[in-house]
């Protein structure tokens, strides 16, 4: 019995009116190891935001561990997918610890900002 953990169903994106891409299937099981290569600009980050709820389809579904993108909370998605990107690393603040930017994929937020944590939560981080 296969478990579908991330589907991509007729998804298009579009950004400024211009496709970045269109009509992607894909689906990943549990288990499954994929790797996304191409040239520049065909859409692989555009794809794995997707995948990693960091951003919508224009059209199209996108399910996740179960759950259709756009209909269930993100956040509560977000703290069971790991993301490591340089574009995911952009989004931090310029100046921010890198404890405080470890300690914050415990909430799956991409900076501290005026959030506060325990100590334990500080301890997991630097473990």
């Amino acid at each position: 019995m296969t478990n579908t953990v991330l589907q991509l169903d007729n998804v298009e994106f579009r950004r400024n009116r211009r496709v970045i891409i269109t009509d992607v299937n894909l689906t990943i099981n549990a288990g499954e190891r994929w790797v996304l290569f191409g040239p520049n600009g065909i859409g692989k980050s555009t794809a794995v935001g997707m995948l990693a709820t960091r951003t919508f389809p224009s059209e199209g579904r996108v399910f996740i561990l179960g759950h259709q993108l756009g209909k269930y909370d993100v956040f509560k998605l977000r703290t069971r997918i790991g993301l490591a990107s340089a574009d995911l690393g952009r989004q931090f603040p310029e100046f921010e610890d890198p404890l405080d930017a470890v300690v914050t994929g415990l909430s799956a937020v991409t900076g501290r900002w005026r959030d506060t944590y325990t100590q334990e939560e500080y301890a997991c981080a630097r473990h």
